[in-house]
Formats: C-alpha cells, sequence, structure tokens
C-alpha cells in the first residue's frame, strides 16, 4: 500500500487544483493518472461495519 500513496497523493492534489477557477484550462491526465481517479473518484474513504448500527 505504500508504494501506492505517493501517486495517490500526488493524483488527489493534480485532481483538486483542476477543480479550481481561473488560471486557464487544465492539465490532462495521464493514462496511468486516469486509472488512479478511477479508485479515488465516488469511493467512501471509510467502510462501516456491514449490519452495525449507528450509535
Amino acid at each position: 500500500m505504500k508504494m501506492f500513496a505517493n501517486p495517490k497523493t500526488r493524483v488527489r492534489d493534480k485532481f483538486k487544483n483542476s477543480q479550481k477557477t481561473g488560471g486557464g484550462p487544465a492539465k490532462p491526465f495521464k493514462p496511468s493518472e486516469e486509472l488512479i481517479l478511477q479508485f479515488l473518484i465516488d469511493r467512501p474513504h471509510l467502510d462501516g461495519i456491514i449490519g452495525g448500527i449507528e450509535t
């Protein structure tokens, strides 16, 4: 997981910067970065216990 952490952070930061306004068009993502984005976008960061209840 550690090998994946640095590229994941780099792509996440690049994605956040692409969402900001101003400064012209965003830089396009590389195919490898797009693959990482598929794992990051619209995915929950925390999963609860299946069948668990909130207190």
